[in-house]
Parts: structure tokens; sequence; C-alpha cells
């Protein structure tokens, strides 16, 4: 029984290295977080996500451990992540570049009407305190003429759709302008569809 709680205390000592690491990793990804937001560049890339969780996979077989068991485990810390680093970008996007803590307004102009999945990614990605309003326009244009206008503070476009790849127009937009690219996230789109029923007579 004594050797068995001795290996117990053993497991527990590298649970908490583990944590360590975990809280080393995250601090790392904040200051990649503030490289990215200092040169404008995206906040995921599957292709480098890839890359990494191939790597990790070959490391751990060489260490026998099963490749579905390290590619779960780093799934979920790729993820968070992503989670620290959207949640720093709306952070900054909220305070302004001067760093000011104070919350500042956010006027989120989006291509659509009100629950159209541009409107929920902006209210996801900036949340629904009392300082956020969203609005709605016609076209992709509309928002990106808004925001050089001074009109939005932000704007919200689709670039990549699971289903039908590339938002060409958007990235045509972006490329025409002079904003920057301040976020990203990535919303899951769900459709369902409803049939149409009628009342069943009896002939």
């Amino acid at each position: 029984m004594m050797a068995l709680n001795g290996v117990r205390e053993q497991i527990d000592d590298v649970d908490e290295r583990i944590l360590e690491l975990l809280a080393e990793r995250r601090g790392l990804v904040r200051e990649v977080a503030t490289l990215k937001d200092r040169t404008s560049g995206a906040l995921r890339s599957p292709k480098r996500e890839r890359e990494v969780l191939d790597r990790l996979v070959g490391a751990g077989r060489r260490r026998a451990l099963d490749g579905r068991l390290v590619t779960r485990v780093f799934q979920e810390i790729l993820a968070d992540s992503l989670d620290l680093q959207e949640r720093l970008a709306r952070d900054a996007a909220r305070n302004g570049s001067d760093g000011d803590s104070a919350a500042q307004p956010i006027r989120a102009a989006f291509q659509g009407i009100a629950g159209a999945y541009s409107h929920l990614a902006a209210r996801r990605f900036f949340g629904d305190g009392p300082e956020v309003t969203c609005e709605g326009l016609p076209e992709f244009g509309d928002v990106i003429a808004a925001v050089e206008r001074g009109d939005a503070t932000h704007g919200v476009l689709p670039v990549e759709n699971s289903s039908a790849g590339s938002v060409h127009a958007a990235y045509d937009l972006l490329l025409d302008t002079r904003l920057a690219v301040v976020g990203e996230i990535v919303l899951p789109v769900e459709h369902c569809a409803v049939p149409a029923v009628r009342p069943y007579r009896s002939r």
C-alpha cells in the first residue's frame, strides 16, 4: 500500500508539472497574440494547427503514446489558445489602440439583418454589453464604407465558408481599403430545414 501511495504522489507531481507547463504555454500565446495584433496577422492558421498536430502525434508515438490521445489533448489545448487570442483581440478592440482600460463604445457594422450570422458573429466577438451596438447594412461595401467614414468603429465581414470556400467579394474589398484586420472569430453555422405542413383532411 505504501508503494501504491508513493506512485500516486509521483502522478500528482507530474500533474502539477503539466499544469505549470500549460500556464507557461498560455503566457507564450499571449505574446503571440500581441505580435499578431501589431502585424495584423490572422488569429487562426489551420495549416499551422495541422502541422503542429502531425508533429506532436509523431513525437507521441515515439514515446509509445496513442495518436488519438495526443490529438484529443492538443486539440483542446489549441482550442483554448484560439479562445484566449479571440478574447484578447476583443478586449483590444473594445478598449481602443491607446490601451485605455475604460471600455470604449463599439459601433459594429455588418452585412445583413438582425439575427444574420454576421450579426451573431459581431455579438459573440464584441459581447452584449451596453457599450456595444450593431447595425446591419445591405452590402459588404456598405460595411467598409461605414467604418471608413467613421459611422462605425468596426466592420464584420465573412471571409471563409466551410461549404462554399472563400468569400471573394469580402477579400476584394479588404484589398482595396486601408482598414486593418483586428481579429477573427470562427462561428459554427447550422441550418435546419422545417417541413411545411397542412391540416389533414380525411376523404
